[in-house]
């Protein structure tokens, strides 16, 4: 009466230094809510890290600079339908034919149906002054979503239905930065702290 799902993780983080940050991973998912050729998708991620302020060649930067990195990314993820019978062929009763119970098709079957996958890359980085007591990071990201489902697509009514559950309809694109500016004490009188 419903739907099961299954899923398998892997990951690993590698570090060089302490300065050299390396992190994958990878989901495998499935789903009874695909039909039997789609049921599956795997969705891999990595991300790196340098430290740059660590390096030798920084050491003029010391008491000024307390942390300089760089942090690019990339992702997959994925997403199932609502439903969780739209790749079986389903009957409704309808009336009478005949003198006979009659049924009629009520669903057109979505055997077919894709998970939809979003590829996400990230440019960030952060450069940190006066050990941490001002502080600034900042994110660039281009996200891809295809294969993108959507649910109660309609039909011409010469087709006898009046919409699909669910179908995967096209491609979208997102791009957006995030810029942050904080502190951490930059005010100090005594034990009093003022963070802006």
């Amino acid at each position: 009466s419903g739907s099961r799902g299954m899923g398998l993780l892997g990951r690993f983080h590698y570090s060089y230094k302490s300065r050299y940050i390396l992190t994958g991973n990878i989901r495998a998912d499935g789903s009874t809510k695909f039909g039997p050729g789609n049921r599956w998708g795997t969705f891999p991620g990595i991300a790196a890290k340098w430290i740059i302020s660590d390096e030798p060649f920084m050491d003029f930067s010391k008491g000024v600079i307390s942390m300089l990195s760089i942090r690019p990314s990339w992702g997959l993820s994925g997403r199932e339908p609502n439903d969780n019978y739209s790749h079986f062929s389903r009957y409704t009763p309808w009336g009478s034919y005949m003198d006979m119970a009659a049924t009629i098709p009520s669903n057109v079957r979505l055997n077919a149906l894709k998970w939809e996958t979003t590829s996400q890359q990230n440019y960030g980085g952060e450069i940190y002054f006066f050990e941490d007591r001002l502080n600034f990071d900042f994110n660039y990201y281009h996200k891809r979503t295809y294969d993108l489902m959507w649910s109660n697509l309609p039909l011409p009514s010469t087709s006898g239905f009046g919409s699909l559950s669910s179908g995967n309809v096209g491609t979208m694109d997102n791009d957006g930065y995030e810029i942050n500016l904080f502190t951490n004490n930059l005010i100090k009188v005594g034990g009093l702290g003022i963070d802006l």
